[in-house]
């Protein structure tokens, strides 16, 4: 059963998601491992082949915690259910420090499912992302696309004008 999930992190790692799922499903098969085994890693290879209803379907079987909510709130964005998304990305942000780099990162991905749900909806208020702390190129990028979503080129291109001082810095 080790060698089962040492090969099929490994297979992960090198990024060939379906010869890892190949792999746990011939160890469950061969009952190396129990039906719900390495339920985490069967959701990240199908979220990463792009098959987002199952990778949702074996999250099911997934212990709650960060990197579940994590993969949960990529499959919300990438299956367009950009609410979804927004929440799950906020209560990350409960419970993360504001100085750490997970908390940076979360940021930015709210922010960009936040631009993204914009876009979708065409609505005409900018949301709580415009009013997020800005501290990376990339943030300022996301936060640009939602203006623009929102009809304001021009404080898009300021943004953007800054994200690029704050790139090349």
């Amino acid at each position: 059963p080790e060698f089962a999930k040492i090969e099929i992190v490994a297979l992960i790692k090198m990024e060939k998601p379906a010869q890892a799922l190949d792999v746990l499903e011939r160890a469950r098969g061969a009952r190396l491992l129990a039906p719900k085994a390495m339920s985490y890693e069967a959701a990240y290879c199908h979220f990463a082949l792009e098959n987002y209803a199952k990778a949702e379907d074996a999250l099911k079987s997934v212990e709650a915690g960060p990197a579940a909510d994590r993969l949960a709130a990529q499959i919300a964005y990438k299956s367009n259910r950009f609410e979804t998304c927004i929440e799950i990305y906020e209560r990350l942000l409960t419970s993360v420090a504001a100085a750490s780099p997970e908390h940076d990162e979360i940021l930015l991905n709210l922010a960009a499912a936040k631009a993204a749900a914009a876009q979708v909806a065409g609505r005409k208020q900018i949301g709580a992302a415009a009013d997020a702390l800005i501290e990376s190129y990339e943030l300022m990028f996301n936060q640009a696309t939602e203006l623009l979503a929102y009809g304001q080129a021009k404080e898009a291109a300021k943004l953007l004008e800054a994200a690029a001082v704050r790139a090349e810095a």
